[in-house]
């Protein structure tokens, strides 16, 4: 099922960065990440922290949204030689159905 972003991309990411500070604020902290667009898959993936899928889904819903898919994600950063991947941290990814059209 598609969903799509009401307003321009920009937009969703300042609602969810917004949302994050409030439930942080509230007790329940959220951090954003990043966010990447996919315009021909009509997605946008976004990459928070927080201790629960629940407080992501709260967030997201709270930026006025509703995501299609919330699971765990691990970032890899490369090791300071430039080699294999040098450790894992876990964040929670909610993907978001996008209007590549704005």
């Amino acid at each position: 099922m598609s969903r799509h972003v009401d307003g321009e991309p920009e937009d969703l990411i300042g609602r969810v960065e917004t949302a994050a500070r409030a439930a942080t604020a509230a007790g329940e902290p959220v951090r954003y990440v990043r966010s990447i667009f996919i315009p021909d898959d009509e997605s946008c993936l976004i990459v928070l922290e927080a201790s629960s899928s629940e407080a992501i889904d709260r967030v997201v819903a709270n930026a006025g949204q509703s995501a299609i898919r919330i699971a765990p994600a691990w970032t890899a950063e490369a090791s300071t030689v430039g080699s294999a991947a040098a450790g894992h941290d876990c964040s929670w990814q909610a993907s978001i159905g996008i209007d590549p059209g704005g």
